[in-house]
């Protein structure tokens, strides 16, 4: 009888266990690849410069700590370094990046994860899923 217990105590962590392993990896923006949409060039005129993705075709993807972005259009491709970072809510995600030697971040929402924001260089980009 005491081993019925165990048992049924170790399924339920093992489930617990299971469940928030999943969580964690679909809140992640790892398990996608990502597309240029939009960028923007702030540089405090009055004329910011934009353009949009049917310009260029560009692509993130993000595994184990480096970041890569391919542009194709112009055969060149940027690689660096991420770090997650926690916050109250574990569904968002917010990571400090390094493409060659420029620092930024990714902001990552739930509520949109449709869709990850770059910040780096005085640029704004914006990733969709592939």
């Amino acid at each position: 009888m005491k081993n019925k217990k165990y048992v049924y105590i170790f399924t339920i962590l093992a489930v617990i266990v299971l469940v928030v392993c999943f969580a964690y990896m679909a809140f992640s923006f790892e398990i996608h690849t990502w597309e240029l949409k939009y960028v923007t060039r702030y540089d405090f005129s009055d004329d910011p410069t934009s353009f949009a993705s049917d310009e260029v075709e560009v692509t993130l993807t993000a595994k184990n700590g480096k970041i890569t972005i391919t542009d194709k259009t112009n055969n060149k491709t940027y690689e660096g370094t991420y770090k997650r970072h926690f916050s109250r809510k574990s569904s968002n995600g917010y990571y400090t990046i390094e493409i060659d030697g420029k620092n930024g971040s990714i902001n990552y929402v739930t509520t949109n994860h449709s869709e990850i924001n770059m910040t780096i260089d005085g640029y704004s980009v914006i990733f969709g899923k592939k």
